[in-house]
């Protein structure tokens, strides 16, 4: 890390942010206590509390699904990561490791859950078979440990980093089909006060990816506009593809020239640097750095940004990864037990911790996959621009941000989308995602795509100027415009959901209605002689509005129903022998008697609770709930029919039972104080309109003839209304044609 820079964030957090017995369980004391902060000799950023943001990134792991034993493999791992570092190997350690020494190693086995001698032997020794196979041991000098141990901090750090991302990911993934966003979070250009293979490898990523979203993005839509015949500015952007060809060459570029110099015997870094010379020192992005009087040697790279110098001291080492392997080699040999912290890591890691042959050859997998990404998705750039270099909040200088707008190709951006048009898109797609718009595309398409298009355009009433098509795209102008069509899908999915919502409540309602005209048919037809002036009523369900009423809603919510499918007003009689009005509801659970001066629910009688049903034989409208272990219910209807049905089809839904209705012209039936009573139903030519009369034990309804008991036996039907949420919705009557 170069001096006035900090590591990783989440390091100066967690030791800033831990309780104070989480610190002791980490062996952490402060900042200062590690070497890999202090190096640096910046441990805090003026204006940013890291113990704060140690409690959002704590509430973050909660968010995503990190349970205490994740937060603990995260904490644990940065805490060993931090003492790693604090291991300083010397020539006096050679033959016997300090105890001071030991002492460091047992804490970061501890972090790790692992056996502190087989780490310790893991950091002092190398193991290899001899061309006889044999195994023997190589005591490491203390440059090759302090290198080892470095290497394996930045190892457990990769493979830390590579398990939390794939906890994430598991969180986030679903078994859904469909689009998907992939984020690539890219280190910047590092330049350091000695640059070596690593951040030459760094540095090229940037450049390919720089290259590979220029023509991903900028270039791409330039080209579109111009093969539209589109009026837009010509193209001058700082093109970095000569230093891209520079490093990627197949033979002679600078990576398969480090890659091949490790396969020769008399390799060494004065030879690199002599191969990259001779082979590039006429280049526009190549300079070389003669200098006899210094023992390092270096060369300079052009990038798209700056000149960076390299030092090739080293580069073939670090080029061979042997630390990287024996770095893998512990992991690998660490992981081996069930119990420890590591194997948690490397069980789900494994496959992204092999090691590629060279730092270039692994360099290259990843930047290839990255580079398939951009080609084959609709890639979106997020620039970070460094404001100043003193690191001061809200200063902004010219010098600092001017060179990075130039060389992100930033103002390339915007004077192509001042003047062009900010949404592209094909044919096809457009039509699939907006083709609800247009009653001629909706809800489908049988022309070409582009007449399609632009039957959507026109009945959406855009305006010319603000859209234009080639021969595959179609353009738009102004992100108002885009705006506005999505508004547009969006009350129009909510219009369709609604219409949707709409035809189903009416195929549900009417095929209750068949399964209640059909009860109503097979249980009156041929056993009771039918009212002339209600058997040929439609059949409305709820007639005093109660569905939109706010008691009708509280009712619901009340006693946990879920709709109201019949509502009405009825008479009862009561224990007094006195007729009542009252409201008489019924839900898909029970039946509701509803009365006062101040409505409130009086009875509700569950449908598991109904014995029976009695009517006469007559044209009347009396009958009687019968009502188990309680007293009945007597009620005079003109909607009989259609209320008994309704009781009969949900009490068969409820309870898988046929319902019992009697009919008979005496029925008995019980009282409150358990007496019984009767109601005597008997006929008259005398009086055209039922009456009922109270006596002390009986109660008499004396009512006209009615029609025949075969009335409606032919179920051939006129047209009826069925009144659903103010909707308007046609059925039949299940009683055949009035008579003339």
């Amino acid at each position: 890390v170069n001096r006035n820079e900090r590591l990783f964030h989440i390091f100066y957090q967690m030791v800033t942010g831990l309780t104070v017995n989480e610190k002791e369980q980490y062996y952490i004391q402060s900042l200062e206590q590690f070497e890999y902060l202090i190096k640096s000799r910046t441990l805090s950023i003026p204006g940013i509390s890291d113990s704060v943001e140690f409690a959002r990134t704590k509430s973050a792991f909660q968010v995503i699904g990190f349970n205490a034993t994740d937060k603990h493999v995260i904490f644990s791992s940065l805490a060993a990561i931090l003492h790693l570092g604090n291991l300083k190997f010397d020539e006096s350690d050679d033959n016997q490791i300090s105890q001071p020494l030991i002492q460091k190693i047992d804490i970061i086995a501890k972090l790790l859950a692992v056996n502190p001698d087989i780490l310790l032997f893991l950091l002092t020794q190398k193991q290899f078979k001899s061309p006889q196979k044999i195994s023997q041991q190589l005591i490491l000098n203390a440059e090759q440990r302090n290198k080892l141990k470095d290497n394996l901090a930045q190892t457990l750090y990769f493979t830390l980093f590579s398990w939390v991302i794939n906890k994430i990911n598991s969180f986030l993934f679903t078994e859904q089909t469909g689009n998907t966003i992939e984020i690539i979070d890219l280190r910047s250009f590092e330049i350091q006060n000695s640059n070596g293979l690593d951040q030459l490898l760094v540095n090229y990523t940037n450049e390919k990816i720089h290259n590979a979203t220029i023509q991903a993005t900028l270039i791409r839509e330039h080209s579109d506009y111009v093969a539209g015949r589109f009026s837009v500015p010509n193209l001058e952007v700082n093109n970095n593809f000569s230093c891209v060809e520079l490093f990627s060459m197949p033979t002679t570029g600078i990576l398969s020239i480090i890659d091949s110099e490790i396969s020769s015997p008399t390799a060494s870094d004065t030879s690199l640097l002599n191969r990259l010379n001779n082979q590039h020192k006429e280049h526009q992005n190549y300079a070389e750095c003669i200098d006899k009087n210094s023992q390092v040697k270096y060369f300079a790279i052009k990038h798209y940004s700056c000149e960076v110098l390299y030092k090739v001291d080293g580069m073939l080492e670090e080029n061979r990864q042997t630390m990287a392997f024996e770095s893998q080699y512990i992991l690998e040999t660490l992981a081996q037990s069930d119990t420890t912290l590591i194997s948690i890591l490397y069980t789900n890691c494994s496959h992204l911790l092999k090691v590629s042959p060279t730092a270039v050859s692994r360099t290259n997998v990843k930047l290839e996959k990255i580079i398939n990404a951009l080609d084959t998705n609709n890639t979106f750039c997020i620039y970070c621009i460094r404001p100043n270099d003193s690191k001061t909040t809200a200063l902004f200088e010219s010098s600092v941000c001017a060179p990075q707008i130039r060389n992100f190709a930033i103002s390339d951006y915007c004077r192509v989308r001042k003047n062009a048009y900010v949404f592209r898109e094909t044919f096809l797609n457009f039509l699939k995602y907006f083709k609800l718009l247009s009653k001629a595309t909706w809800p489908q398409w049988r022309g070409e795509p582009k007449e399609a298009c632009l039957a959507i355009i026109q009945e959406c009433a855009i305006p010319q100027a603000e859209y234009s098509l080639n021969l595959t795209l179609i353009f738009i102008k102004n992100y108002a415009t885009i705006y506005r069509l999505e508004q547009m899908r969006a009350q129009r999915i909510v219009n369709l959901v609604i219409m949707i919502q709409r035809f189903w409540r009416k195929k549900v309602k009417i095929n209750f209605y068949k399964k209640v005209s059909t009860t109503a048919a097979d249980m009156f037809v041929g056993k009771k002689e039918r009212n002339r002036e209600t058997v040929f009523r439609t059949y409305e369900g709820d007639y005093i509005s109660m569905r939109n009423s706010p008691f009708g809603q509280q009712l619901l919510q009340k006693y946990g129903d879920k709709k109201i499918i019949f509502a009405d007003k009825v008479e009862k009689v009561n224990s007094h022998n006195k007729i009542q009005t009252r409201v008489l509801v019924i839900t898909e659970k029970s039946v509701y008697n509803i009365g006062g001066l101040f409505p409130s629910v009086k009875r509700q009688i569950f449908f598991e609770n109904i014995e029976s049903i009695s009517l006469s034989t007559k044209a009347d409208s009396i009958f009687v709930i019968h009502v188990t272990n309680d007293y009945d219910y007597v009620i005079t209807s003109d909607k009989k029919t259609e209320l008994i049905a309704t009781i009969a089809s949900l009490y068969k839904d409820r309870t898988a039972k046929e319902l019992s209705v009697n009919f008979a012209d005496t029925i008995t039936f019980k009282l409150k104080q358990q007496k019984e009573k009767k109601v005597i139903v008997k006929p008259t030519i005398d009086s055209p309109k039922q009456t009922i009369k109270s006596r002390k034990d009986s109660i008499n309804v004396v009512v006209p003839q009615g029609l025949d008991k075969e009335t409606g036996s032919s179920r051939k039907s006129p047209q009826v209304k069925i009144i659903n949420n103010d909707k308007t919705e046609n059925y039949s009557s299940p009683f055949g044609t009035p008579p003339k």
